[in-house]
């Protein structure tokens, strides 16, 4: 898990998915399952959370956005499980 410290939130990646921690320390949203092999936060602008999931070890990275204020996934990795 690593931390990613934002305007006021901080974002939490695990091996999997990202969890929004508001300032007061409750969990505002969490992501859809992106990845089964890690998830890194690439940048936060706009709004918007850019990073890489990795879906494939070990070396199939792929692309994901996400809106900031809700977790939703703009384009990108979303790992389906069976």
């Amino acid at each position: 898990m690593r931390f990613y410290e934002a305007d006021g939130y901080l974002l939490a990646t695990s091996g999997a998915d990202i969890t929004r921690i508001s300032s007061d320390g409750t969990i505002a949203w969490q992501s859809a399952t992106l990845a089964i092999d890690g998830v890194i936060i690439e940048r936060i602008a706009d709004g918007v959370i850019h990073g890489w999931a990795g879906v494939d070890p070990p070396d199939d990275w792929r692309p994901f956005v996400i809106a900031a204020k809700t977790g939703a996934i703009i384009e990108g990795a979303k790992l389906t499980i069976d």
